[in-house]
């Protein structure tokens, strides 16, 4: 998958996301994470989307991937400290 793909998958997952189309952004972030399992971006985005569906340690897992990959992410480190309160 080519760079340009990767980008156009994200953005259509993030408009799914923003749209509550869950199932469908997800398809889109699952196809990223195939060809690039380190995309910090899709990881990002799959933890985000499983907190919405209230699928908590999905979205620690994902969480924690991304500060494995990238430690001072603000956004993972965000939302897996508002996950411990849960």
């Amino acid at each position: 998958m080519k760079d340009e793909e990767i980008k156009y998958y994200l953005e259509e997952a993030k408009f799914y996301i923003i749209s509550n189309r869950f199932k469908v952004a997800e398809k889109y972030l699952k196809r990223v994470l195939k060809e690039e399992p380190d995309n910090i971006e899709a990881l990002f985005h799959m933890g985000l989307l499983n907190e919405l569906l209230n699928r908590l340690q999905e979205a620690r897992e994902y969480y924690e991937k991304v500060l494995e990959l990238s430690p001072q992410h603000k956004g993972a480190l965000s939302h897996l400290s508002k996950l411990q309160i849960k």
